[in-house]
């Protein structure tokens, strides 16, 4: 019988084989199949997250990154959260360190942002958690591959007023 965290060990190998195959096999197709997959798990979890009772999109991104680091994705931290302020464009910043995409990148040598998995949970939490009527934009913009010392996302959605 499977250890936890041989499964765990298990299911990474599955995860970055499947991320240099789909690069290798369909190019930037592969990349937007991986963001779509993550966009879609990033809805269910914010839904998950309301039925927990977490009211704010702070406490949803924080238990995002709680959640990755318990399930070894990646260890994370919420670097700038700027949400709610009419007329202004809300930005979230987040560090990522030891996460499966960017050192599969860093092992293949390929020089270009690599978090599209996650890239995509992001995107999906929340736009999930604010409804669909956001225009979620996440960008990598640190990458280890690259030689940043981490790599990094800037997500960026409009104001509830204009």
């Amino acid at each position: 019988m499977m250890q936890r965290e041989d499964t765990s060990f298990f299911l990474k190998l599955i995860w970055k084989s499947i991320a240099i195959r789909l690069r290798r096999e369909f190019g930037t197709g592969g990349l937007a199949f991986l963001y779509h997959q993550g966009r879609l798990t990033g809805l269910a979890l914010a839904e998950r997250y309301r039925k927990m009772g977490v009211k704010n999109l702070k406490n949803v991104v924080e238990n995002l990154l709680i959640h990755a680091f318990a399930l070894g994705r990646y260890r994370g931290e919420l670097v700038h959260f700027s949400y709610g302020r009419p007329h202004l464009q809300n930005s979230i910043i987040i560090r990522l360190r030891d996460g499966w995409e960017c050192m599969v990148a860093k092992r293949h040598k390929l020089n270009e942002p690599s978090f599209h998995f996650e890239r995509g949970v992001l995107a999906g939490l929340i736009e999930g958690f604010l409804g669909d009527r956001k225009t979620v934009l996440v960008e990598e913009v640190k990458y280890i591959a690259k030689g940043d010392p981490y790599c990094g996302f800037t997500a960026t959605f409009p104001s509830e007023t204009r």
